[in-house]
């Protein structure tokens, strides 16, 4: 299980730098603190000029630490299930959900203090049901529709099975945002705005649907399509074949 654990520690590493100043940039714009480009630039200075600050910095360590901990549940789970015979679809699930989820409300309740426009406060239940559901919809996206998607793809498509599995876990978390923006314009527009009307927080969500759509894109395509990828492929480089339970 070391490998397992590394290689997601591994994993988790190089998508930080990218997905945090992503993150940064759509926290900071969904408050109106600051617009995503005037953010991302910032943040990208910073990356440029003063690294090490960088790497030390609150928004780079918390997004390492929810994917290094999402892809060594998603790493051991599946190993465990495998070595015993199990089909570890379900398994796999329940614990990168569990675990991506935990770790992202929390990285989302600190982001809304550290990125928003009020005096930090409580994040409210609303919001955090948001961010949960927006969670669990990627992460399903990202490990369990993954293989079913690629065996369809590799179907229709007549090409063999990698290339299908690469298509696959580049194309499925990409997707799933349609669904998952404007949950996470919701959450984000009770904290900032708690006293607006609901007409007005359907005004904020259709304003600022596209625009936010493309930059979690930016941000889950490296987490979850290029960081899957890496994930996969340090763990058939490094890790041993699963042999069958006896």
């Amino acid at each position: 299980m070391e490998l397992e654990v590394l290689t997601g520690i591994i994993s988790g590493a190089t998508v930080a730098p990218i997905v945090s100043v992503v993150d940064k940039a759509i926290f900071s714009n969904a408050s109106g603190k600051a617009s995503f480009t005037e953010s991302f630039k910032e943040s990208a200075m910073l990356v440029m000029r003063k690294p090490v600050q960088f790497l030390k910095g609150p928004s780079f360590l918390w997004i390492w630490a929810v994917y290094g901990a999402t892809y060594i549940a998603s790493n051991c789970t599946d190993r465990y299930s495998r070595t015993r015979g199990m089909d570890p679809a379900s398994s796999v699930l329940a614990a990168t959900s569990a675990t991506n989820i935990g770790m992202s409300v929390l990285k989302d309740r600190a982001f809304s203090r550290m990125y928003g426009t009020t005096a930090p406060r409580p994040l409210p239940f609303t919001s955090l049901a948001c961010y949960a559901t927006r969670d669990f919809i990627t992460v399903s996206a990202s490990f369990t529709l993954v293989a079913p998607f690629a065996r369809e793809l590799q179907s229709l498509l007549g090409i063999n099975a990698t290339t299908a599995l690469l298509l696959s876990q580049l194309t499925c978390p990409l997707v799933a945002q349609l669904v998952n923006t404007p949950i996470f314009l919701y959450g984000m527009d009770l904290y900032n705005k708690p006293d607006a009307t609901s007409t007005q927080r359907v005004d904020f969500i259709k304003a600022q649907y596209w625009k936010t759509w493309l930059s979690r894109i930016a941000r889950i395509g490296p987490a979850f399509s290029i960081g899957g990828v890496v994930n996969r492929f340090l763990r058939s480089t490094m890790t041993p074949a699963i042999e069958a339970p006896k």
